[in-house]
């Protein structure tokens, strides 16, 4: 009777068979896994105590308290992914040899087998207080929109810098329309998803919200993508000798695209400052879209591009592509599609000579805003939206 109460006693408080020797291996342990002196043991219990993490005697002697405290100050920290069990196995070892070498200063290899040094590491990196996650911050401003198939990979920056459970999670709030895995978004379907990162201890969120467009707008840009790299030929226009397009092929590649996607009208202008005027006048089923923080561009939509900003000094924009009238002085410079919109004046681009690096090579390509002194968000005059 009394040997029965001593046992239950012994695993009420936390007693272990484990031993107290130096680098004892005991037999149901892993092989990585050795206890340290049994003064470590008793100074890792204060410690783990003191954390809130240990509630049993402070004995010296490690037993299931002991351990599942040591898995769970691992787990805080943001390295262990386990179970706080009490049962150490290779993950438990990995995750606090590397604790004891990040966190706290063990110096030797890192080949998941625990020591004495490793321990005396493990000591000083719990003793260092933990530094708790104050909030999680998506890298992307306002709405993502996106089309059907296209991937986007965010980050979420946690803070502050030094806290120890950095890991996060992300979901969504509708798979049909954009799943997430470890940051990186893919658009499925026509829809709206709420794209959210959850801080390891649940804590702390941020959520983004997601557009994907299909129809018409996700034509255009299927066949925009893939002209990437092609030359200009299909697009431009050959030069009086035949060597290579001396006219900005910008507007005709625009219209090409346009006409791949199924857009039944003729727009008769190779033009960018009339087809602004054409869509400003709402012309040829083209919508003028005003740019600002009010505005965001769709995928699909056309940038007008003013680069060296000679409209700013001309009358208002419903006379400012009058061709009949100084067109020199109210010219756009350039147009281009919409490809991925991560804010209002942050989004990528696809266009035809558009005076990038691979410009000499007549080749279509996609570009960002802001990128180039060129490509910021101060160039652009407004969009152009095709009804269809």
């Amino acid at each position: 009777m009394v040997t029965t109460m001593m046992i239950a006693l012994g695993t009420i408080i936390g007693m272990s068979t484990i031993a107290a020797a130096p680098t004892a291996h005991a037999a149901d342990m892993p092989a990585c896994w050795y206890s340290p002196t049994k003064e470590v043991q008793k100074n890792i219990q204060q410690q783990l105590a003191k954390l809130g993490l240990y509630t049993g005697n402070i004995d010296g002697k490690w037993g299931t308290l002991s351990i599942k405290a040591i898995q769970q100050a691992v787990y805080n920290w943001g390295g262990y992914t386990g179970p706080i069990d009490g049962a150490p196995g290779q993950n438990t070892c990995t995750n606090v040899q590397k604790f004891a070498g990040t966190r706290g200063d063990y110096p030797g290899v890192q080949d998941g087998k625990l020591g004495e040094n490793t321990w005396k590491g493990f000591l000083t990196a719990i003793k260092t207080p933990p530094v708790s996650v104050t909030s999680v911050k998506i890298n992307s401003p306002g709405t993502l929109v996106m089309r059907g198939g296209v991937s986007i990979t965010l980050t979420a920056t946690v803070s502050p810098s030094a806290a120890w459970q950095k890991a996060v999670t992300w979901s969504t709030s509708n798979a049909a329309a954009a799943t997430v895995t470890n940051g990186v978004i893919t658009a499925r379907g026509t829809g709206f998803a709420v794209i959210t990162v959850t801080t390891k201890d649940g804590k702390h969120t941020n959520s983004i919200p997601v557009s994907v467009s299909a129809g018409f707008q996700a034509r255009v840009l299927d066949q925009a993508t893939r002209t990437l790299g092609q030359g200009w030929q299909p697009f431009g226009h050959r030069s009086f000798f035949g060597l290579g397009p001396v006219q900005p092929w910008c507007v005709s590649y625009v219209k090409e695209i346009l006409r791949r996607a199924g857009f039944p009208y003729t727009i008769p202008t190779e033009s960018s400052s009339e087809l602004a005027s054409f869509a400003i006048k709402g012309q040829y089923h083209l919508k003028w879209v005003a740019k600002g923080p009010q505005t965001t561009p769709q995928p699909g939509d056309i940038i007008v591009w003013d680069w060296d900003k000679n409209w700013e000094t001309s009358p208002p924009l419903s006379t400012i592509f009058d061709l009949t009238k100084k067109p020199e002085v109210r010219t756009a410079d350039h147009v281009s599609i919409v490809n991925v919109v991560t804010s209002y004046n942050q989004f990528s681009f696809i266009g035809g000579n558009q005076g990038s690096k691979d410009d000499s090579k007549g080749l279509v390509t996609a570009e960002n805003v802001p990128d180039t002194a060129d490509h910021t968000y101060g160039h652009i005059l407004g969009f152009i939206r095709p009804i269809a």
